[in-house]
């Protein structure tokens, strides 16, 4: 028997903070701006994105909205990707995974002169909707516009230039390494002993990670460990020593650098401002 089809919708208008800092474990998170200009960060990626701009971000990523330059309304939608496990063909499920991992650090962006964006638009409309409506079988219908969004998704990510198919291709070299990282963040790791998964140089292993993920190794595993700071930070009371101990980071001081640089902002603050 498939798992229950998880989705979830809302709106937001006015100024400031539209959006508090949340994750959608396992889910993807889909922004339409309706009005104005928003600021989307992550512990991974920062954006602007204007009024009719739709953006997705990856699942797990902890994210804040706020609103630019006065008020601005933006609409919501979030579903799982479970359904990676039911892709019939190696292939398909090999390019979600491309994307996902490069959604991480990209901005993902769809302006209304993209080749997608009239019918993404359309089917966030649609599935909002029939979100808020809640008719009879309401749930179906939107897991079927969410099925065909996905695959159109994933068929314009793999139909790009030659160059861009090599990077894609060498997220996948690297898909042991960047497991590892997302379990064992915690640990103290370096490049040569990442750089082992791949039977590589170090050299040639931070070239390849910087040119695939966007980010250096170093900055990626910050980039890992804040994000889950921010976790820790939203669903707990621990201090902030803790929090850098339990991240891998050590020393709350550094912890606390590194959070300001990567999100502007210290972390209690971020609690305080945040946590519900």
């Amino acid at each position: 028997m498939g798992h229950r089809f998880v989705f979830g919708a809302k709106e937001a208008s006015g100024a400031g903070a539209l959006l508090r800092a949340a994750r959608h474990a396992g889910c993807m998170e889909l922004l339409f701006v309706r009005r104005g200009t928003v600021t989307v960060q992550t512990a991974m990626c920062c954006f602007t994105a204007s009024e009719g701009e739709l953006c997705f971000l990856a699942p797990d990523m902890v994210r804040t909205v706020t609103a630019e330059g006065g008020s601005a309304t933006v609409g919501s939608i979030y579903f799982d990707t479970d359904f990676l496990e039911e892709l019939p063909e190696s292939i398909d499920r090999d390019l979600f995974y491309m994307l996902l991992i490069q959604s991480r650090t990209r901005e993902n962006r769809y302006t209304p002169d993209a080749p997608l964006y009239e019918s993404l638009v359309s089917t966030f409309e649609t599935c909002y909707e029939e979100y808020v409506t809640r008719d009879l079988c309401y749930s179906l219908r939107i897991r079927a516009q969410i099925d065909y969004m996905m695959a159109q998704i994933i068929a314009s990510y793999s139909a790009t230039r030659e160059n861009d198919r090599v990077i894609y291709h060498n997220v996948l070299r690297l898909r042991d390494s960047l497991n590892y990282i997302d379990a064992h963040y915690r640990e103290k790791m370096s490049v040569p002993e990442l750089a082992e998964y791949l039977r590589v140089t170090p050299d040639y292993y931070t070239k390849l990670f910087r040119d695939s993920i966007g980010k250096t190794t170093v900055d990626y595993i910050n980039s890992v460990r804040i994000n889950h700071g921010m976790i820790l930070l939203l669903e707990g009371d621990a201090p902030v020593s803790e929090v850098a101990e339990e991240v891998g980071l050590g020393s709350g001081n550094y912890f606390s650098k590194l959070f300001r640089t990567t999100l502007g902002t210290t972390p209690l603050l971020f609690r305080r401002e945040n946590k519900r």
